[in-house]
């Protein structure tokens, strides 16, 4: 960690990832996203607990119903579960909207980091916070239909598995997926290369996965995949003209114990 002193007090933070240079995170907006991470997460812990409490209280409902023949109380018995199920609706869409909403799935230093790396970056990379994504635009990140990383984007990806290799950081795994637009590759020298758009997507993955592991980030937490042309973000332009948004390489920074291939 970086720090600056004047005579009297601590000016500014540095996380040590940006010890180099670039954007500065100041403390008092660290510590304010911190507090509001926190009470976020603790909201949506009480929200389990009564969504688990509500699910157990419509299955001993159910229950009761199924067991009474007495017309009067399974009259009773069905309002009672049909406003039960009202509450449970009303808790679970107060849960995802606030799951989803929230400044992130990520611990809060890992948050900070990325979100000074997009800002560092922005003509290059966003950062997702609710999913936990960096998304580097494509068009910046490689020339035009090839594979090799430009200088800027190679000196993101160093930054980036600085982070990702941090403390904080240990047991997340990271997914690279590669995006294409919707315009075939045409050019002979370029089709030898990535015979179309599934293949130019995952090249494109794998040269970032590369890039990450040979900045530290272990080969075991990665994976590599391609959508090509088949999962843009925005519709594409009509007659294979494409949309530079669709161009792209994302980045997901996955929680332990949920790596698709349940090995971790």
């Amino acid at each position: 960690m970086k720090t600056f002193f004047t005579t009297t007090m601590l000016i500014v933070m540095l996380l040590g990832v940006f010890s180099t240079g670039g954007c500065l995170v100041w403390k008092k907006d660290y510590d304010a996203l911190a507090s509001h991470n926190l009470a976020l997460t603790n909201q949506v812990d009480r929200l389990e607990q009564e969504l688990a409490q509500t699910e157990a209280a419509k299955r001993e409902l159910e229950a009761r119903l199924a067991g009474s023949d007495d017309p009067t109380m399974i009259a009773m018995l069905e309002q009672e579960l049909r406003q039960l199920q009202v509450d449970y609706d009303g808790l679970l869409a107060r849960y995802r909207d606030l799951r989803d909403a929230g400044p992130t799935m990520l611990p809060t230093g890992m948050n900070v980091a990325l979100e000074a790396l997009a800002a560092q970056h922005s003509d290059m990379i966003e950062f997702v916070p609710s999913h936990g994504m960096i998304k580097f635009k494509a068009d910046l990140t490689f020339p035009k239909g090839q594979d090799q990383l430009q200088p800027a984007a190679a000196t993101a990806l160093r930054q980036l598995a600085r982070i990702v290799t941090s403390a904080e950081a240990q047991g997340f795994n990271v997914y690279i997926a590669g995006h294409t637009d919707d315009i075939p590759i045409k050019k002979p020298e370029t089709k030898r290369k990535h015979p179309n758009n599934w293949y130019l997507s995952v090249h494109r993955a794998v040269v970032v996965e590369e890039a990450l592991e040979k900045a530290g980030v272990a080969a075991e937490r990665l994976a590599v995949v391609g959508f090509g042309e088949y999962h843009p973000t925005v519709a594409n332009a009509p007659n294979q003209k494409g949309n530079q948004a669709n161009r792209r390489v994302e980045i997901w920074i996955v929680p332990p114990r949920q790596f698709l291939t349940g090995a971790r």
